[in-house]
């Protein structure tokens, strides 16, 4: 694939050439190029005013929460000693596990079948419930706190409020209340003995380094996932799956031909 780089713009041209085709094309002038968004559209999604009249449904709510689920992110040496693990709330899970399974877990829990839900990273919520999930950073075991993006599957969320050190549940926060947008990631930062800092050593272990609140509204039945979007970290169990009001779960099937 070939490039044809504006650098007033920034912008990169991709061309495909297929297989069966030796010549690579070089003659641009036939590509249409997309256009700049207008005035109007750059009005209508800007976050201002309009932001407020366009999207006031998805406003965070104020009241008071149903349920806080609080993750406690740590990483250990597996039990062998050999390898790391990423923890939270000292439990990971395990992806052989997933991986020997016959079929889905979500199909198992619609047929009313849980022996197979690892259970140790499984956390339930109910219909409608207005949910606050704190994830809290530490200190890994080589001395430094590591920025971890996080991605929750099926729902988007509010970042509610977010800190150094360790969360204090008792203490009065001040959420954001300037309309924080809807998304379906954030980013844990290290707030303190990171990579840049000249504190780092192994005598740091655990300590808590940052936090971040998010809120969301139940109103997505099904097993999803929340996780670390590093893939190592992924893959080393920094995940947990939320049971959501699986008694309102309907399958819908599409016709195989």
């Amino acid at each position: 694939m070939n490039s044809n780089r504006k650098e007033t713009l920034s912008i990169c041209t991709g061309i495909l050439r297929y297989s069966t085709i030796s010549e690579i094309p070089t003659d641009l002038s036939s590509f249409s190029f997309p256009l700049l968004s207008n005035e109007e559209d750059i009005r209508l999604f800007s976050f201002t005013d309009p932001y407020e009249t366009l999207f006031e449904n998805n406003q965070m709510p104020r009241r008071s929460v149903d349920k806080e689920i609080f993750m406690y992110s740590t990483q250990s040496r597996t039990s062998d000693g050999l390898g790391m693990r990423w923890m939270i709330n000292n439990s990971s899970l395990d992806k052989l596990h997933l991986i020997n399974l016959t079929q889905p877990l979500l199909l198992d829990v619609y047929n009313g079948i849980e022996d197979n839900l690892p259970t140790n990273v499984i956390y339930s919520i109910k219909q409608n419930q207005l949910i606050d999930i704190v994830l809290q950073n530490t200190v890994a075991a080589n001395g430094v706190c590591e920025t971890h993006p996080f991605h929750l599957h099926g729902h988007k969320f509010w970042i509610h409020s977010q800190g150094s050190g360790m969360y204090n549940p008792l203490e009065k926060l001040n959420p954001d209340t300037n309309n924080p947008i809807l998304r379906d990631t954030l980013t844990l930062y290290a707030t303190s003995y990171s990579y840049l800092t000249p504190n780092r050593t192994s005598t740091n272990y655990l300590k808590p380094c940052g936090w971040i609140k998010l809120r969301l509204i139940a109103n997505n039945p099904g097993l999803l996932l929340l996780h670390c979007h590093i893939g190592s970290h992924l893959f080393m169990g920094m995940t947990i799956i939320i049971k959501e009001d699986i008694e309102h779960l309907v399958m819908n099937y599409m016709s195989q031909n």
